[in-house]
């Protein structure tokens, strides 16, 4: 599978370019302290389960989780417009309430501004206190922030302490609505203006904060309730939290809400600039992100392709006020496409990317100059390789969602995994569908995608399960081995489907895993002899009858119970590697210090001269 990378250079914007990888292709993970969104991340993806972890996206790694059974929240498949969501339950008794909660990050404060958003489903209407998120220890005490639903069902917000709290009266927001409820703060501004709360692109509410910054507190991050030993439930659905360290500004705003409309099919009242997540065109509402100026040095002019699934925009001239571009896409994965690739003219395209992009343009007078950058790994494409020949490449266009393509322009620049297109869109209307296309297949390829790789121990076996999007002269898959991570060996081999642009499914059995750890990974060959190596994925025999460890989960320590044998103990992570050793553990009881044991799951090896036992902990 020959890989490639689509590149760009550009004069302007290089940095601001690298650095747009938050929701929307808003900010960065300076700023966007948290991120959190029920379709990626959550600990368990089966709908109905509860949830201990659900992953921070933002880069910044603040992972919010929750270690007691009975207060975890569950995951509810495709609940809000076909996206996830968390569902908090909405028991009032202490050891019961669901919440979860991170430790404290400065990035969730310490600054002199913030913008929150979140997309809800409430579903109590009680007057007790229902919150969304907080960053307090307890009412009052080290609390920079808490948004929460409140007395009649209104939006309530406190920042730093609660001494100017204030609410969105007479708004309210019903339950079993879905809604875009957000909140920003901004000390630069005179005290009477500094804090607001929004419903969708509504402003809803205005009032007074004397505060003009917040401290860098002690306090956890809290999500459904109002902190950490309070009972009272949020009793609702939580798709998505997003948390900036900074006021945005109107443009970026608009963006981050727009992104938000789309995803969730929520109204924003107004400012609603995309209109690919309509049915009739298609409900490209996948990860939606945009550019745009609301006015004068007010604008947002670059978003990373990350954000869009590949494709990213930098703008190379000013935006008249009122200017938008907004895009979106429409499939969770990519692949090749050799079929619906006729063009207008007639011009030969060999193959285009199965993602296409909804471009909805608002174009009041100027043309819009831009760069559009299509990324392989963004892309879900792969991210190895010689690219080939930018004329190679096509700007795809049609104003449909079918029928042939029209060749907007040739690549400017391949670099890397990177392929760039200079284009201006008019104000004649150029809304409609793009994606990227190439005429030379076998030099200018759209390459191999492994969608995913999985290592599974089964009735004492491993199943091994993997999946390619496409494929470029794939000869076969090499299936490796390991005790320990360093010495593989080839335990079977599977015949590749040499070209293919349409997903393809592989699976094989190791019926005789090594008998404590196995390490696994594939090992990609093309005809030519040139090969490329997955991910290493790791199995644990697991065997908790002979030696009891507890607490589990923990915060600081481990005890294991040895019997008075004599053992050596060895701690792996969770990717298989050596963590830390001790030798001749003896008495009844051992006792490990895991208390600067980063966040995660971890195995215990137990070998007591005899054998080798593997149990599982969870370090909180």
């Amino acid at each position: 599978m020959k890989y490639i990378r689509i590149a760009f250079l550009v004069s302007i914007c290089t940095s601001q370019l690298s650095a747009q990888t938050g929701p929307a292709g808003v900010d960065n993970t300076v700023n966007n302290g948290i991120w959190l969104k029920a379709d990626k991340g959550t600990s368990t993806n089966i709908d109905g389960e509860a949830i201990e972890i659900w992953e921070d996206q933002s880069g910044n790694g603040i992972n919010v989780e929750q270690a007691t059974v009975d207060q975890q929240p569950l995951f509810q498949d495709a609940y809000m417009n076909g996206y996830p969501t968390i569902l908090f339950d909405d028991i009032n008794s202490s050891g019961q309430n669901d919440f979860f909660s991170a430790d404290d990050a400065a990035v969730l404060d310490n600054s002199d501004g913030f913008t929150m958003f979140s997309a809800v489903r409430p579903l109590s209407n009680n007057s007790s206190a229902r919150s969304i998120m907080s960053k307090r220890t307890n009412v009052g005490v080290n609390q920079a922030y808490m948004l929460f639903l409140y007395g009649g069902n209104e939006l309530t917000l406190d920042v730093v302490t609660n001494n100017n709290r204030f609410d969105s009266a007479p708004t309210s927001f019903p339950a079993d609505n879905n809604y875009i409820i957000s909140a920003t703060f901004d000390g630069s501004l005179v005290s009477t203006e500094r804090a607001k709360l929004f419903s969708g692109q509504t402003l809803i509410a205005t009032r007074t904060e004397t505060s003009a910054s917040m401290p860098d507190y002690n306090s956890p991050f809290v999500i459904g309730a109002t902190h950490v030993g309070d009972p009272r439930p949020f009793d609702g659905h939580i798709a998505e939290l997003i948390y900036f360290r900074r006021t945005l500004n109107t443009t970026e705003k608009i963006v981050v809400d727009n992104y938000l409309s789309s995803k969730y099919a929520i109204s924003l009242g107004t400012n609603d600039f995309y209109n690919g997540d309509l049915p009739a065109n298609g409900d490209f509402d996948h990860e939606v992100a945009g550019v745009g100026q609301y006015e004068l040095h007010d604008f947002h002019g670059v978003f990373e392709p990350s954000a869009s699934g590949g494709l990213g925009i930098v703008t190379d001239s000013i935006f008249d006020d009122g200017d938008y571009i907004f895009i979106g896409h429409d499939l969770d994965t990519n692949s090749g496409n050799d079929t619906d690739i006729d063009i207008v003219d007639g011009s030969p395209v060999t193959q285009r990317w199965n993602r296409i992009w909804y471009f909805d343009i608002t174009n009041t007078i100027d043309d819009i100059n831009t760069t559009i950058i299509f990324d392989m790994s963004d892309g879900g494409m792969g991210d190895g390789g010689a690219a080939g020949i930018p004329s190679n490449y096509k700007l795809l266009y049609r104003a449909t969602n079918s029928g042939d393509w029209t060749i907007l322009a040739d690549a400017d620049e391949v670099v890397d995994d990177r392929i760039s297109f200079d284009y201006a869109f008019s104000s004649d209307g150029d809304d409609g569908y793009y994606t990227i296309g190439t005429i030379d297949f076998y030099s200018s390829p759209l390459p191999v995608e492994l969608l995913d790789f999985s290592a599974n121990l089964r009735d004492d076996q491993t199943i091994l399960n993997w999946r390619t999007a496409s494929e470029n002269d794939n000869d076969y898959f090499s299936i490796e081995r390991s005790p320990n991570g360093k010495e593989w060996e080839e335990f079977d081999r599977i015949k590749g489907n040499g070209n293919s642009s349409h997903t393809i499914n592989y699976s094989t059995v190791d019926k005789q895993p090594f008998s404590e750890i196995s390490y696994y990974r594939l090992k990609q060959v093309d005809f030519d002899g040139a090969f490329e190596i997955s991910e290493v994925r790791t199995v644990f025999k697991l065997n908790s009858n002979l030696y009891n460890i507890y607490p589990n989960p923990t915060s600081d320590y481990l005890l294991v119970e040895l019997g008075n044998n004599n053992v050596n103990l060895t701690i792996f992570n969770s990717n298989g590697q050596l963590y830390e050793e001790y030798f001749n553990a003896s008495g009844d009881k051992w006792q490990l210090n895991v208390e600067n044991y980063p966040t995660g799951i971890y195995y215990l090896q137990i070998e007591n001269g005899l054998e080798k036992t593997h149990q599982k902990f969870i370090v909180d």
